[in-house]
């Protein structure tokens, strides 16, 4: 359900609940269930793993379960590296029914999470009308201004901060818990995520079909080059700052870890696909993250671990097993436009950078304000 904010000027708010939560306590009490359940199914999705893969040994090589686990896992294993090896970047597993299941928006209100589209991104629509791919601007009985999205081009979503796990960029972009597709008609939605989520039996069939695809080079390229797709439509949400910007994740800062980061700008550049900055306010609030100070020398190895192995080494807490309930509230911002260029410059590559970083810094001083107004100024290292 799709409804206009009339407490903040110039913000439409999709989201998915029916009432209001703050006056519903139920929604409450339903939010918090789902999500203890959901943590308790993957505690016990990760011990029927070391079941399924521990078995062997312990009932023995010539036990007749061994022999049917271990002929499962092979076949499981041949087809997931020979057989649908491309999967991760191609996106063939995309489930609108998974999509859209209800169980998101349940999930979701929790906190609750809300997509906010920018006065900018709202003039965009304006000026582009004639290439959207909404009809009418009526939306749930409230006019309007916003008419969606061009469809004959591609996009790069750039969500910032990443936060611990990015709730608010799988709410928004990852399923349909706030209504992603009444939002962007005719846009088709992609997520890049760790690559080792796609090497997790199981899991890969899940994110697959949620439309995820691996945070890579090649998988990102292949989405936003009409060459290699053969598509227009297609937005493609990743997380810049990665696991350094989990390191970075506090209550009072907005911390970006972008200043290092060229190979998105050359990207857009070189599919010709259009950069959209996006903030969210909230998002380092919902675990407390225990990290080491930057400059020390146990920051420096966290550091280490990140950027060569990737692997995360801290610690972080919220309400038990759940995170903390604070709204999380992603405003997305007006498209920055790149024409194709097939080998750009570093000079073409830091304008567009500039002009990028200019654009996210507006959008975070114009709704601070509004979601938090004792937010630190916006630092990007």
């Amino acid at each position: 359900m799709l409804s206009v904010s009339s407490t903040k000027p110039g913000i439409l708010r999709p989201f998915t609940t029916r009432h209001d939560l703050d006056s519903q306590n139920c929604h409450k009490v339903v939010s918090l269930a789902v999500f203890i359940v959901t943590n308790i199914l993957w505690l016990y999705y990760f011990y029927l793993l070391y079941c399924l893969l521990t078995a062997p040994f312990y009932f023995g090589p010539s036990h007749p379960r061994s022999s049917v686990l271990l002929v499962g896992i092979i076949c499981y294993v041949a087809y997931h590296w020979i057989k649908d090896k491309d999967t991760s970047f191609r996106g063939v597993y995309l489930n609108k029914m998974l999509r859209h299941a209800s169980f998101w928006s349940n999930l979701f209100n929790y906190f609750p999470v809300q997509m906010i589209l920018s006065d900018e991104l709202i003039e965009y629509s304006q000026k582009n009308q004639e290439f959207s791919t909404s009809g009418s601007d009526d939306v749930q009985g409230h006019r309007c201004a916003f008419s969606g999205l061009p469809a004959d081009r591609n996009y790069l979503l750039c969500y910032h901060p990443h936060g611990l796990m990015g709730q608010g960029a799988l709410a928004c972009f990852g399923t349909e818990a706030v209504g992603f597709s009444k939002v962007f008609p005719g846009l088709k939605p992609w997520v890049a995520i760790h690559p080792a989520f796609f090497r997790v039996p199981l899991m890969r069939e899940i994110v697959l079909s949620l439309g995820s695809i691996a945070a890579t080079n090649n998988e990102i390229r292949y989405q936003l080059d009409t060459e290699m797709c053969g598509e227009k439509g297609n937005l493609v949400t990743i997380v810049p700052g990665g696991g350094m910007e989990m390191l970075e994740s506090r209550d009072d800062s907005y911390t970006l870890y972008l200043n290092r980061r060229y190979g998105i700008f050359r990207l857009a550049l070189e599919t010709g696909s259009a950069l959209i900055p996006t903030i969210s306010f909230g998002e380092t609030k919902v675990y407390t993250v225990i990290a080491a100070k930057r400059g020390t020398f146990f920051r420096r190895i966290q550091d280490y671990f990140i950027e060569m192995l990737g692997v995360q080494t801290f610690l972080f807490y919220g309400n038990g097993l759940a995170p903390y309930r604070r709204s999380v509230n992603v405003v997305v911002g007006a498209p920055i436009p790149c024409d194709r260029v097939s080998h750009p410059t570093r000079e073409q590559i830091a304008e567009l950078k500039s002009n990028y970083i200019k654009s996210l810094t507006s959008l975070f001083e114009k709704y601070k304000v509004y979601f938090d107004p004792e937010a630190k100024a916006l630092e990007i290292i």
